[in-house]
């Protein structure tokens, strides 16, 4: 496993595990967010599955 490896699972455990973008940007050191968004977001079912009981607690 790389120094990248390692820094990227990192990042995708901070974001699946709630950090926000801003924290996760400066934690790893990006000067851009958009760095962080391009490389260290992504969806999986848990995400998505996330996002929909988020959507419909908001809708109640």
């Amino acid at each position: 496993m790389s120094p990248h490896d390692l820094r990227y699972t990192c990042g995708s455990i901070m974001l699946s595990s709630g950090a926000s973008i801003k924290d996760t940007q400066d934690f790893l050191g990006h000067e851009d967010a958009k760095t962080t968004l391009k490389f260290y977001t992504g969806t999986t079912p848990e995400t998505l599955r996330k996002a929909s009981e988020n959507l419909a607690l908001a809708l109640e």
